[in-house]
């Protein structure tokens, strides 16, 4: 578990700036980015890799910076573990240092299910990353799983948002994000991971 967060932290920590360069004018900050691969924009999501990692994903509704998918690794390329990050501007931000590592609950809905409860996701905080007056929080180490992937490709968007305690250390603690294209992007991030074991193995 160890050894997939940190390189889960390497991943982000060389593209996490390029997801808030167009909000925050960061451009000093992009030159972590550049051995990120653009690949290919489904309607709203976007697919992405960094060595023998590749992620699809999209942005906020509520903050453009916010953003939720999912990573593929090399070599165990059915399994989809979510990487989501969610910005913070609240006085209290720093005190987030204080819970990496730790289990942090999200709360899960989808609009369009009326009168459907809210689903609780156990993810793992992992890290959190500093950009400019930023404290970015990094959620992931939670597997995706059948019904929640036939959730995604039925509805047309999802809510995200913090739950108590942590909630107060944010001040947009939720966002909704789109998932027209999640389909799309999730079967061209298996196709790029399955072609980067077949590039290692020759």
């Amino acid at each position: 578990m160890e050894n997939k967060n940190i390189f889960l932290m390497i991943f982000f920590y060389c593209t996490i700036n390029l997801s808030y360069a167009k909000d925050l004018d960061t451009n000093s900050k992009m030159t972590q980015g550049d051995n990120k691969q653009f690949e290919n924009i489904y309607q709203d999501w976007e697919v992405d890799k960094f060595e023998n990692i590749v992620r699809y994903s999209t942005h906020g509704r509520v903050v453009h910076g916010h953003r939720f998918g999912w990573i593929k690794r090399a070599g165990n390329c059915d399994l989809d573990i979510l990487a989501t990050t969610i910005s913070t501007q609240q006085e209290n931000k720093d005190r987030l240092y204080d819970f990496k590592g730790d289990r942090i609950d999200l709360r899960i809905n989808f609009p369009q299910a009326k009168g459907e409860d809210p689903a609780i996701i156990k993810t793992d905080l992992i890290t959190v990353f500093d950009l400019a007056t930023l404290k970015i929080a990094f959620f992931g180490n939670f597997i995706q799983g059948q019904m929640f992937d036939s959730l995604m490709a039925y509805f047309n968007t999802i809510k995200i948002e913090v739950t108590n305690p942590h909630k107060i250390y944010f001040d947009i603690p939720s966002d909704e994000f789109s998932l027209n294209g999640y389909v799309a992007a999730k079967l061209k991030a298996q196709e790029l991971c399955e072609g980067m074991i077949k590039t290692t193995s020759l």
